[in-house]
């Protein structure tokens, strides 16, 4: 039953969420599933968050997303080395935790840790 929950609230935010994810280019149908997925997943863990607070933790993580592209994009062209994709990725992390922070006032480490358990849920 869980997993029905889940699967429905997954398609419910995917159809709210397509139109806010069509106002940023660069955006890929991968980026707004793995976005979709992601809010889904918070949402059954932090389940305070609003719609509007969800709305736009999807816009913050597509952007998130969009902006390592572009910085993974940087380093396989050659432009940047990998210690310098490194460090950009690194201070990426913290102005979108920041920004997810201010959004739904959890601190960085609960934040890296719902991440994680994220993308773990994701492989396994």
């Amino acid at each position: 039953m869980k997993k029905f929950t889940l699967l429905f609230s997954f398609f419910v935010l995917s159809f709210s969420f397509s139109v806010s994810a069509q106002d940023i280019s660069g955006a890929t149908d991968w980026m707004q599933d793995n976005c979709n997925q992601y809010v889904v997943f918070v949402s059954n863990i932090w389940t305070d968050l609003s719609e509007d607070q969800k709305e736009e933790l999807y816009t913050i993580r597509l952007q998130q997303q969009i902006a390592l592209k572009e910085l993974k994009d940087e380093k396989n062209a050659g432009d940047i080395t990998q210690t310098e994709f490194n460090n950009k990725k690194k201070e990426q992390g913290k102005f979108y935790n920041k920004k997810i922070s201010t959004l739904t006032g959890r601190d960085w480490k609960e934040i890296n840790q719902v991440t994680n358990k994220f993308w773990a849920s994701l492989e396994g």
